[in-house]
Formats: C-alpha cells, structure tokens, sequence
C-alpha cells in the first residue's frame, strides 16, 4: 500500500528505529556470587532401554551462575549417555506454561513460556562430549513477578540425533518461591544495566537481587553513610550527585531561592535500607534568615506579621531515582532528621535538612518534629510497574519517570510568643490531572484551620490570608483558581467529556435527549436528506462509510422514518452476534421503545423480536437460514448488508441471493434499475451494502454498476508508534505497554486488540494481578472483555460510561475493528495478530476445520488504529515494527475460499441452489468444493446424484453443525434423542464446559473423577450436565455457582447448553422426533448416534500408538486432556482436530468395530 493511499491520520512521525531496550554491559561487569543456599531436592530422572544400553535423563538442580543481566535462573541438567551408542547429536526443548499464584490475593494469571531448541552437542563440534552431556535451561527475569509462587511444569524432549525416531520425554515440576531478601553489605555496589531483579529460589539455587539505584558514576567502593559539614555547606565531594534548580521570586524582599538535592551516586538499595539525603535551600538579599525563628545568634532577628512567601520549588530528577521493582507505592517512615540554619556575614543564608530514609512498603509516612521546625511531610516515593520500564515503548513516556520534590512552602508568622514554622514536604509522580487534584487537596488541607495543631499559628479568615477565606495574595489566587478550573475541565461540569464521552446518570427524558442531541452530532447527520433522496431513488446502494460515521445505527432510523420501508421490515445483518444484539440496545434506546418491539434482533440460539418489530438486527446466517423458509425474503422491504468488506461466508452467500431475489422481487434484469423507470413489482425489494474501507467497486460492478455513496467519518488525529523490534510474546508485551499508558499518560480508555479468548483470559488475569498492587491514589482500571463467542449481555458494560477516577481496558478481537463503536477510547494497543479459521481440504474428504493466529492486514491495522480517534486526537501503540505493517496483506482472503462448505452447501440445496452454479463474487477452491460433496453424501443429506434427501431436508431444519444434526436425527433410530440433545447442546454452546487449572492439577483430576466414563469424553459431558440438572433442582442460585466452582465447571456454558437444548426440543417437535426418548444408563446407543453424525472424524488405532484417519491419511494423536489419553482403543470418534506442532484429537469416544462394518454396507447401500 502506497502512503499516498493511506489516511491522514496515518501520516504522522513514527518511532525513530532504535532498539527499545540497550543492554549493553557495563565497564568492570561482575556478577553476584551468592553462599545462601537450599538443599537440592531429589532430581528427576528418565530411564529408556536402548541397543547400546540405558539412555538416563536427570534435571539435577545444581547451583548455577547469576547472571549481570536478563535472565532470572538456570537450570542445570544432564544426559548420561555414557552407554547408549550411535548418539552423533544431542538437543533438547522446553516447553510449558507458567503458571502463578499470588499468595495474598490468591488469584491467578497463566504466562505462555516456550524456550526454542538448542544444539547441545554434536560429533562434529571440536569440543567432545562430556558423559553426561550438560544443559541449561534459563527462566527470563521478566517472566518472575514479586511476592508468589511459581510452578514450571515442563515436558523436556530430547532429541538424539542418529537414533531413527527415538525421542525421551521427562515431566518435571520446577517450583519457583519469590520472596523479597536483603543482600549483605559486601554485594552492594554491583555494576548493573538496566535490569530490574528480584531474589528468587528456585531448587536448590538462589538468586538475591536488588534494587538497584542507576548511577551517572560508578566508584569502585560503596559510600560511607556519614555526611561531613563543610564551612559553607556540605562538602561531599564526586560520589554525591546533586540536582540544582533555581527559583527566582517575583517579591522584592526575596531575590531567589536555591534548593540543591543531594543522593549517593552510587548505591544499592535493598527492603528496609536507609539511604542518605541531603536538601538544602540558599537564598541572598534579604534571605531566609529574616523569616526563621532563628538567627545567626540562635535568636529570632525579625518577626514579620504577613505572609512572606508561598512558592512550590520543584526538583525534577529524571529516570535516576529507582527505589522499587515492585508496582505499589513505596512509602518512607523512621526518619532521622536534622535542621541547620546559618546566617553569613554577607547576608546569604542557607538551610539544611539531612537525614535517613528508611525504605518500608507497608507504613504509611509520619510527621516529625525537630526542635522549633515542625515538618508536616507527605513524602511518597513513587515509580510506575517494573515490567512498564520493559515496555517495547519504554522511550515513548510522555511524562519521563521522574521524582517531583515539591516543598510547598507555606512560611507565615503571627505575633506569638513562640514563632513557628510550618511547611509541607512531598515528593511524588505527577502523571495526570488527578494527581493535580491530590495535590491541590493536600495543599488545602494543609492550612485547615480546624487543624488542632495548627490553631493560632494560621492567620484567620478575617486576616485575608487563607485558601479557606478571602485572601489577597493575588498570584495564589490566580494558581488556585487556574488549577481548580483544570480540574472543574476534567471531571466535566456538564456530565459529558469530550462531546459524549461520559454522560452522567439521568432520567429516561433526559437520557433519551442526550441521545438525540449525539445523533445529531453525528457525521452522517449532515447528509441525511441527501442520503434518503438517493435510496428513494436507488434500489440497489453501495454506502461506503468511514469508521465513526453512524452508518450502521441511523440509515435503518433514516429509512424507517422517511417512509422507505412501509411494506415491510427492514434487516440489517452483521457478521457476528455481539455487533447485532448491541447494536440492536442502541438504536432501541436512540427511538425510546424497549428491545424487542419495533426494534429487535436474531441471533443463533437468540431471537428479540414481536410482530411490532422493524428494524431487525441479525447475523447473516440467521438470514441466510430464513432463506429456506423464505426464498424471496418477501417480509423485508430493505436488507441491509453492514460491514460487507469482512467477506464472511454467509454475507457472500447472502450477496448472491439478494441479486437473484432483487430480480424476481423487482421484476427487472437491470440490477441497478431506478426507482422511476424500473417494472413494477409485487413488492420492491431495496438493497443496502455497506462497507468501511475502500473496496466498495466490486460490490458497485458486482450489482451492475450500483450508485456509490460516501459518508466522511469523525476521525480526529491519531499518532501511530511502531514497536521497534518483534515482540515473541504479545501477551506479555501488551500488558506492558498498558501499564506504561496508565502510569504515564492522562485520563482515557485503552482498547487491546488479541486474536481470541484465551489470550482476553490470560491478560485479563495478568492486568488484574498488577492493577491490585497499584497506588491507592492511581486511576482504578476497569478490565472490560469482549469476544463474539459472550453470552447476551456480557459486555454491556463496555458501552457504559466509565466512572470518575477510572480507566477502562477493553480486551477485544477483531470485532471491535468495525462492527461496534466504544465510547471513550483514546488509545489502542494493536498485537498485530488475529484468528483466521481454515478449513484444509483433501480430495478423499478427510479434511479438517483449524483456527490459526496469524498476522492480520494493513486493512485491519488501519482499522484498529482508527479507534483511537473518534472521539479526539488519539496514540495507537503497535507491537510489530514498521517493516511488519508494510509486508502485511491488504486485505483478507474472502471466507469462502478457506473454509469448510458443507453447512451452506446444505441451505443452498434446500431452496433448490446449488454452489457449482450460483453467481458469487468470488469462486471457493475446487478441493474444497468436492471435499464439502463428500462429507455431505457420507452424512446421507445427499446421494449420488448431488441431490438433497430426507435426511438432509431434517439436518437443515437444525440450527446446528451438519455433523451434530445428523446425530440428533440417527437418535430416532436408536432411542436416545434425550441424552444426545444433551450432549449436542454442550458441544454447541460459545464456552469450554470444563475449566483447567495446571496449579491445581490433582485437585481437577480428582473432581472430575465422579463424571468420567470409560467410553470417553461425550458420556463425560453427560453425566456432568445430568449432575448439574439435578443440583439445580436442590440448590440455588449460588449454591449452584458452587457446586461449579468445585468442580472446575463453567456454568455460563451449562446454561448457555440448557438454552439450546430448549430450541433444539422446539424444532424436534416440529419434525416428529420425539425429544424425550431416553436409553436409560446404555453408551451404546448414544455414541452410535453421534457415530452418524462424527463419520468423517473416524480414526483407527495403529502399531505404534497414533491413529489414522478413516477418510483422510492424517496421523494423529488422543489430546492430553480426554479421558482416553491414556488408553488404547481400537476405532475413535472425535469433535475437532487441534493443529499445533502435530494433529491432536479432542472430544473422543470409543465405538465398537460392529459399528465401523454396518456404517459402511449403509454407505455402500446407499
């Protein structure tokens, strides 16, 4: 794709192409030798007879080195291979999950580890192999978080080389405990990159790591802690880094003030440290000394009666100061303080404040006092999440990780026997305006006069020298009120941010209102007439409408309330369910009538309508089934295809119906006819595509030269940031660069794309995990999920307005591209990545469905990015380099030419249509189309002839998968239709019935004991939800939460299944089938039934343990988590197959041979 071809919001500077990290090693690099060790546990070992003896595999657990930078742990192992012969190579790989515990909040978080394989030895490496082979195995820093503990459960696969098809597999539990550990004086002062390290144990090796404090100079000794007094201040000498900043003063009593910080230059600082500092303030002219209670005699020289000075001196120390790797605010208390004061010959005068910090993450800080000085102090030592300074745009940070000292110093006098001094002392990280607020309120508090402490030391109201009275100090008028106006901006005086970000809780009147005066702010809203004067004069449409543009929710309203649609309802369909039933809430609440009446929607397993419904959302295979029922469609008077640039299957197909039905409906052969001068049909049929990016010609030629319309979206501008380098783990690197937006960067939602649930699940847990640990007086995260597969109503709580001091992270797939509009996104984290199902054909039928990640298209990045700018300049964070977005696709392949037919095949033929001869955008692969054929014929919905049979007519009926109608169909014959609907409904609901949970192995193992049965999986999930029907009986609401809880269950899919199986029962009646035939406690007839409908997905055991496929020539395997995985069957039946580094079988159940001989002669028969 050209630049010039891209949005203007794409043209803005791009990260400049330097390493996000350098870890280039220190000069004098050295590395922490560590004695404080644990006995080893007994090691694992491997055993596998061979021709040339014992193969022994062993993960001993020694001591390891500790490395300068990086990496957290080794892992040390061997290989006896002393007495195996014909070994000329030797390699191994890990790969596992890690899973964490955090003890005190008791949650937990999975983090993908997979380390890549490595040559351990060879013949023909000049060093020779020692017996046994060494090997190690590192565990990355950054994957080790503080405070839990941590379990590695790998598989180690050696490889040897020169032995033919021999592989040793290991199980082994590595236990990481964290725990925080203060190093001996000696280990400080280690010459350390930019790495954060914590102590860790891991077997018999520790690690103790500290916090580290990054210096400009590296002397070779640690400091001494005292301090020595020069005659004019300190004299500290190199190894003191000091940090200067000069304030000058608009009042003419006080010409400026300079303030000097001073810290060790180089210094490790560990838990319960103390760590010496120094501030001191100067001042010439008439100085500090004519404010102070004491003179150069130690006697109070001038006692002023007003207020002198009010200033906020502040001293920036950028990316220096680093107290912590841990995300919680780090607090200071037990300070040791003194304060020295001394007035020259000159008239200059300066003062001091020494003393100790003594790090404690746990007490909050104290007041202290020390002779006549009284320092209120609120100092925080604060810093962002350790992992944010690994974000891969760590050099983004808007507002650099700094230390702000403020010293708001408040000196006022009264005429009192005893002058006093009182100041506020704080030192914090200011990174959004709700800091500013905190500040603004510690500064009020700060001169309270109900403040015991500080009665008659404060001048009252009626002096006019106070916040809380009328004042006249002019310029901290003008502060005060400028800061309360910022904030007064933030929180929104009207209850709406940003146009119609936040909208405050209201009355339905007032709601409704709201709702009206955003529609008419929409961008479409100023084409409106035009719009309805070119559907009434087009009947076919192509509206192409930039993302933002309203397209989706008022052209319906448009249509319905300009009279276009009187002879019938108006359908608009969307390739996924949650873009229907949310847009269907919105538009229901934008016309002030419940969901459900003129408005509604109809999903799969959902349906929201009344015989008063008008617009009608759908997805558009709920439209494509209508068409069975309804060839002409004849109760829409306007159909309505939305986000058609996705190219689902079903939308092509529902494209190619539509031109056919216009014809017929319309009586013309001219697709594009007019409105004028076409024949008049029966019942005019007009058609609307609509689509967001720039391919609206072919859908235009596709309708014959079909009018164009364009709509301009409010897309404001959005600066976009390459990552500049790959990221392995995407996962982890979006949880980073999250933390670094929140800790950095000012008030607005975060929308992270993933490419599906699993990895929405894993950095919902992680997210939450590092969000507990946060300052109290951070913005709280709201973690907001959304993927197609939810149940109505999940995700409403994405659309709400985000409440105040919040800041939402929404993890979505790719439907949050185009489908829905998120109110309050200002920035989005883009993985680069999606799920692309693909269906791998083969000629004999025995192909399989596999979900993929992959890469997603320049289309879809833009796409992305633009969710940042609908509502006000936005930041879009890509976690993939420049040179990635440009080698990536521009748009995706259409559905129809990857994935399997078989289901629409089978509609197709139902209206009498037949794919081979249906006029479609694009044609599917010749493979898949005969691959479709087959399985369709082998399920008995075809014969040879190509034509639909009975059968099929009743499979077609079902809102099922081909595969899983058939089966409820055989249940007839063998009277089990009762437990076969339950099992069909489990395996069709959105959500995995079991939870797995690799920390709590055995505690899952042993409750599911009581479900499984030794014919496999499909009797397993009937017996669970046969367990669950009867606690439902017996328990309530939370006691059947419970009950699921305990026994690793997800309930959301055991109601989701009972849902289902309410319509299945409803279509079963409709054709005769009698839905209450039950078997009793026989598997026989069950597993038979689901036989009929899983024939493609027969598999035979062979010699050396795998299985191959009945209908196919794939080799594959039992997956590790049926009930069969263990054991030897001789004929399979399987759900899915799973591709990864090989083919894995899930959903099996064993079936007898008898069956496999009788399937066949019926096949032949027929």
């Amino acid at each position: 794709m050209s630049t010039a071809s891209l949005p203007s919001y794409y043209l803005v500077p791009l990260l400049p192409q330097t390493p996000a990290y350098t870890q280039e090693p220190l000069e004098n690099e050295r590395r922490l030798a560590l004695s404080d060790r644990l006995r080893p546990r007994p090691s694992g070992t491997f055993v596998k007879q061979s021709k040339g003896g014992d193969l022994k595999l062993r993960v001993n657990e020694q001591d390891g080195p500790v490395p300068a930078y990086g990496s957290g742990g080794i892992i040390d192992g061997a290989i006896d291979i002393a007495k195996t012969e014909g070994i000329s190579s030797v390699e191994i790989k890990v790969e596992g999950r890690l899973k964490v515990k955090e003890i005190a909040e008791g949650g937990t978080a999975d983090r993908k580890v997979c380390l890549a394989a490595e040559q351990l030895w060879s013949k023909e490496s000049r060093t020779p192999c020692p017996s046994p082979c060494a090997f190690q195995l590192s565990l990355p820093t950054s994957l080790i978080l503080e405070g839990g503990s941590y379990t590695l459960p790998p598989t180690y696969n050696v490889k040897l080389s020169g032995l033919p098809g021999f592989t040793a597999f290991v199980e082994y539990s590595i236990t990481a405990v964290i725990s925080k550990s203060t190093l001996p004086s000696k280990a400080l002062a280690a010459p350390l990159s930019k790495a954060s390290f914590l102590g860790i144990n891991v077997g018999a090796m520790t690690l103790s790591t500290p916090f580290v404090y990054y210096p400009r100079t590296r002397p070779a000794v640690p400091l001494p802690v005292p301090l020595q007094l020069g005659r004019d201040g300190f004299d500290l000498g190199p190894e003191w880094q000091i940090y200067e900043s000069t304030i000058p003063s608009r009042r003419t009593s006080l010409q400026e003030i300079k303030t000097r910080l001073y810290v060790p230059a180089s210094r490790i600082f560990c838990a319960s440290d103390r760590i010496p500092f120094h501030l001191t303030f100067e001042s010439s002219a008439l100085s500090l000394a004519s404010f102070l209670p004491l003179g150069p005699s130690g006697n109070s020289t001038k006692r002023p009666t007003q207020l002198q000075i009010m200033r906020q001196v502040t001293v920036d120390v950028r990316n220096e100061f680093v107290l912590g790797t841990k995300t919680d605010i780090w607090r200071v208390d037990d300070i040791t303080h003194e304060a020295t004061f001394k007035h020259a010959g000159d008239g200059a005068t300066w003062m001091s404040f020494t003393g100790e910090i003594t790090i404690n993450p746990s007490i909050k800080v104290m007041g202290f006092k020390v002779g006549g000085l009284t320092v209120k102090d609120c100092i925080l030592f604060s810093m962002t999440p350790p992992d944010v300074q690994k974000s891969p745009f760590s050099e983004l940070r808007q507002t650099p990780l700094r230390i702000i000292v403020q010293i708001l110093s408040f000196l006022y006098l009264r005429r009192r026997k005893a002058s006093r001094l009182v100041g506020g002392m704080s030192i914090a990280v200011k990174s959004s305006p709700y800091h500013e607020r905190k500040s603004f309120k510690r500064a009020r508090s700060s001169m309270d006069t109900t403040d015991e402490s500080r009665k008659g030391i404060l001048p009252s109201p009626s002096n006019g020298n106070m916040l809380n009275g009328t004042h006249k100090n002019p310029a901290q008028t003008r502060r005060l009120k400028k800061l309360q106006k910022s904030l007064d901006g933030y929180s929104g005086s009207n209850g709406i941010e940003d146009g119609d970000r936040r909208v405050s809780a209201s009355p339905a009147s007032t709601k409704h209102s709201l709702l009206q005066e955003q529609r008419s702010k929409l961008p479409i809203a100023l084409g409106r007439e035009a719009l309805v004067q070119e559907f009434r004069e087009n009947d076919v449409t192509v509206l192409l409408g930039e993302t933002g543009s309203g397209k989706t929710t008022q052209v319906p309203q448009y249509l319905l309330e300009s009279g276009l649609a009187r002879n019938g309802m108006i359908a608009v369909t969307q390739p996924r369910k949650v873009a229907a039933t949310s847009l269907a809430a919105r538009v229901a609440a934008e016309q002030n009538v419940p969901l459900g009446s003129s408005i509604g929607y109809s999903v799969r397993f959902d349906e929201r309508c009344s015989s008063e419904t008008r617009i009608k959302y759908m997805t558009d295979g709920m439209i494509v089934r209508e068409l069975m029922s309804d060839p002409l469609l004849s109760k829409y008077s306007v159909v309505i295809v939305d986000e058609a640039h996705e190219r689902s299957l079903r939308t092509d197909l529902l494209i190619a119906n539509l031109k056919n039905i216009f014809q017929q409906r319309n009586g013309i052969s001219d697709v594009k006819g007019k409105g004028k001068g076409r024949a008049d049909g029966s019942n005019p049929l007009k058609i609307i595509i609509m689509s967001a990016t720039i391919d609206a010609e072919k859908f235009s030629q596709f309708f014959s030269g079909a009018r164009i319309l364009y709509v301009k979206g409010r897309q404001h501008p959005v600066k976009i940031y390459h990552s500049s380098h790959g990221q392995v783990d995407y996962v982890d690197a979006a949880m980073r660069t999250f933390f670094q937006i929140h800790t950095d960067s000012p008030a607005g939602d975060v929308l992270i794309f993933l490419p599906g649930q699993e990895d929405i699940e894993s950095l919902e847990k992680s997210i939450q995990l590092y969000a507990n640990q946060l300052p109290q007086d951070r913005m709280s995260v709201l973690i907001c999920p959304m993927y197609a597969s939810q149940a109505s109503g999940q995700n409403s709580k994405v659309f709400n307005p985000t409440p105040f001091n919040v800041r939402k992270c929404i993890l979505a797939t790719n439907i949050a591209e185009t489908s829905i509009t998120i109110p309050g996104v200002k920035y989005v984290i883009d993985t680069g990545k999606c799920k692309e199902k693909r269906f791998l054909a083969r000629n004999t039928g025995g192909g399989f469905d596999t979900l993929l990640t992959k890469d997603i298209t320049q289309s879809s990045a833009i796409q992305r990015a633009g969710r940042a700018g609908r509502e006000g300049a936005g930041h879009c964070f890509r976690l993939y380099t420049e040179e990635s977005f440009k080698m990536m696709t521009l748009s995706a392949e259409p559905e129809i030419m990857r994935c399997s037919l078989a289901a629409s095949l089978l509609q197709l033929k139902c209206i009498g249509q037949d794919l081979e001869s249906l006029e479609l955008m694009d044609q599917p692969a010749e493979e898949s189309m005969k691959s479709s054929l087959i399985v369709l014929f082998l399920l008995g919905a075809l014969d040879r002839s190509k034509e639909i049979t009975d059968v099929g007519r009743e499979m077609a009926a079902f809102p099922l998968e081909p595969v899983y109608s058939r089966a409820v169909i055989a249940s007839k014959e063998y009277g089990c239709t009762y437990q076969v609907l339950d099992i069909v409904s489990v395996l069709s609901a959105s959500s995995k019935l079991f939870v797995e949970s690799s920390e709590q192995r055995d505690a899952v193992s042993e409750a599911r004991k009581k479900f499984r049965h030794s014919s496999g999986d499909h009797i397993t999930i009937l017996n669970v939800i046969m367990a669950y029907r009867d606690i439902a009986k017996s328990e309530n609401k939370n006691g059947r939460r419970e009950w699921c809880r305990r026994h690793f269950l997800n309930e959301r899919a055991l109601l989701e299944a009972t849902d289902i199986r309410e319509q299945l029962m409803q279509t079963c009646r409709r054709l005769g089938i009698n839905d209450q035939a039950s078997c009793g406690d026989m598997d026989e007839p069950v597993i038979h039934s689901l036989g009929h409908g899983l024939a493609m997905n027969i598999a035979l055991l062979q010699p050396d343990g795998s299985y191959k496929q009945s209908f196919g020539q794939s080799i594959l395997k039992i997956h590790p988590s049926s009930t069969l995985c263990d054991k030897k069957s001789p004929v399979i039946i399987y759900d899915e197959l799973v591709y990864t580094n090989q083919i894995y079988a899930r959903g099996v159940s064993r079936i007898s041979k008898s069956f496999l001989v009788n399937f066949g002669a019926l096949r032949q028969h027929s």
